[in-house]
């Protein structure tokens, strides 16, 4: 699987580099969208939540990008007389670069690397198993991420476009060993302004 989506990613490069030998193409100075996001992540589980994306491309090829992302999972434990309730949060603050190809019409491939903070948040609610409650204890990890990955757009109207695919191979650094994962997320882009080279 690591291997499929390493195959993707590298795909989605090419398309975004080629841009760099293509003809003058329109391209909108700043984007921004959000959408649905789903992160898996080895033996840490599958999260849900949301995505927010945003960009300011400085030509037909090269940006600055911004990601903020949240994700929730939550896991129910028993031990003989004992059960616990984890919920956990994380929150991710990425910028980093971008490269974009404007070349193919409808269809816009992009490629980015960005790093920053992974915040998340552990709650436990430990109980007996008639609900007696026994304790609760809450944790935070500020941790630093990195992203490499891409996706592809395809646009709607002038200024509206759907995120198709955005895939990632993440990686957080938490409590001393590096956590991978795969973030998979889909949503709307609004494009503003029109620059061309």
């Amino acid at each position: 699987m690591r291997k499929s989506w390493m195959w993707a990613l590298a795909l989605i490069l090419c398309f975004a580099i080629s841009s760099a030998a293509g003809f003058a193409q329109e391209y909108p100075k700043f984007e921004l969208g959000g959408g649905f996001s789903y992160y898996s992540v080895g033996n840490g589980g599958e999260w849900l939540g949301w995505n927010t994306w945003g960009a300011k491309n400085l030509n037909r090829w090269f940006g600055l990008a911004y990601d903020i992302s949240g994700f929730h999972i939550s896991e129910f434990q028993s031990f003989y007389y004992f059960q616990n309730h984890m919920d956990r949060r994380r929150s991710n603050f990425l910028a980093g670069v971008r490269l974009t190809n404007w070349n193919l019409g409808r269809t816009t491939p992009f490629f980015h690397v960005l790093a920053g903070l992974a915040r998340t948040a552990t709650a436990n609610n430990v109980t007996l198993v008639d609900g007696t409650p026994l304790g609760t204890s809450t944790q935070k990890e500020n941790a630093f991420a990195i992203v490499f990955g891409g996706g592809v757009d395809l646009k709607i109207k002038d200024a509206v476009a759907l995120r198709l695919l955005h895939l990632d191979y993440m990686r957080v650094r938490s409590a001393g060993e590096w956590e991978e994962g795969v973030r998979v997320s889909v949503g709307l882009i609004v494009r503003l302004g029109t620059a061309h080279d």
